[in-house]
């Protein structure tokens, strides 16, 4: 008997040879899939509105990215807004789904220094991503891919606001008073720089009858936000005579043809209803709603041609 010389092979059913095709697709398909199931990278996508053209002082910044954003990541070390000078920017941030909103503060001086954003005036917007620890993070905790610096510029002409036609001009809703003086509030925004336009009247019983004091403090914001905006009229340094608690005391904000107190769409807030006479009491912790404050005949020819109901 001959000796076989050839190397020793593996007997191999004939039908494993069919199955050596499919065994390299897999072996070629499978780093695809594993690529294509694992997380992408996170990332920023873009800025509403477009930074190339001017921002108005009450316009917020959104951001976009590919994903989820944690809100916990959202901080001053991950994302702010600075000044020329490197200071933060007063206003705030939220986060909703994939995107991160920046709402500038509202200024409530009639020189709008107080606001977020100053007119004509540079800021840059800083996301800080991979290598720092403090960044922006996904809902998978994966750090934002890289950096990013985004550079704009605040309109210097007006409008300093966003117009908006399309909404109805605010109005007064409440009344109150502190011991400072009367509290307004508008439920929308005002434009600051319309208060110089208004004078404020006072009604007492500082006589035989009711009668106004004019002129008197000034009409100043406390409060302008989103959605709404407190004022306040001072109360005069020197009335006629002691406010007396309990007694039944009015203000009136007049307001010329075109000077007028406007929200941020450049609307006169609700000049009919500012026209009328806001009955208050003092020493009670909100106004007497139900009692009727008697103007005199010019001041009732002006309400009744203006628009807008009293607010009792």
């Amino acid at each position: 008997m001959s000796a076989n010389l050839e190397p020793d092979r593996v007997a191999c059913n004939p039908r494993c040879r069919s199955f050596r095709p499919l065994r390299s697709a897999i072996i070629l398909v499978f780093p695809a899939l594993a690529a294509s199931c694992s997380p992408t990278e996170f990332r920023f996508l873009h800025c509403e509105p477009d930074l190339s053209r001017p921002v108005r002082l009450n316009q917020s910044l959104v951001l976009h990215f590919n994903s989820e954003v944690l809100a916990r990541s959202v901080d001053e070390h991950a994302i702010r807004v600075l000044d020329a000078s490197g200071q933060p920017v007063r206003g705030g941030f939220q986060a909703s789904g994939d995107s991160v909103k920046f709402t500038p503060a509202l200024a409530c001086r009639a020189d709008l220094k107080d606001g977020g954003f100053s007119p004509a005036a540079d800021y840059r917007l800083e996301l800080k991503g991979s290598p720092f620890l403090r960044s922006l993070q996904s809902r998978r905790q994966e750090r934002l891919r890289s950096s990013s610096v985004l550079l704009f510029r605040t309109v210097s002409t007006d409008p300093f606001f966003i117009d908006d036609r399309t909404e109805e001009a605010g109005g007064v809703v409440e009344v109150g008073h502190d011991d400072h003086g009367v509290l307004l509030k508008v439920n929308k925004p005002v434009d600051p720089r319309s208060l110089e336009m208004v004078k404020v009247r006072w009604r007492g019983p500082w006589g035989v009858e009711d009668h106004s004091m004019d002129p008197s403090g000034p009409l100043i914001v406390l409060f302008n936000g989103p959605e709404a905006a407190r004022l306040r009229a001072s109360f005069p340094s020197a009335p006629p005579a002691p406010f007396v608690e309990g007694q039944r005391y009015g203000i009136c904000v007049d307001q010329g043809d075109e000077l007028a107190l406007t929200d941020l769409g450049g609307r006169p807030v609700r000049r009919g209803v500012l026209m009328d006479l806001y009955p208050f009491v003092l020493g009670c912790g909100v106004p007497d709603r139900d009692a009727k404050a008697v103007a005199p005949a010019s001041e009732k020819s002006a309400a009744s041609s203006a628009e807008g109901e009293q607010i009792r």
